[in-house]
């Protein structure tokens, strides 16, 4: 799937930069850490949680690049990458 927002149950939306693809599995447990952990957690310190950026998961590649090594989770789908809460 590709996972472009998160919708709290205010309705309010957490945007995902770039929309991230990703298995369907993964996606679910993001939301649900998003919404259980961190929007409630910026709201205890005052701030707003709008987005993630510098996000990326499925990218078809070998570990760290490297060739001859086994394939990475990022090309299965299975890893998240977050670079930056705003």
């Amino acid at each position: 799937v590709t996972l472009i927002a998160i919708r709290l149950g205010s309705g309010r939306a957490i945007s995902l930069s770039g929309g991230v693809v990703m298995r369907c599995a993964l996606a679910a447990q993001i939301v649900e850490w998003v919404r259980t952990d961190l929007a409630p957690l910026s709201a205890s310190h005052g701030l707003e949680l709008r987005a993630l950026s510098g996000v990326g998961a499925h990218e078809c590649r070998t570990r760290n690049h490297q060739v001859g090594e086994r394939i990475s989770e990022h090309a299965r789908g299975n890893a998240f990458d977050l670079r930056r809460l705003e």
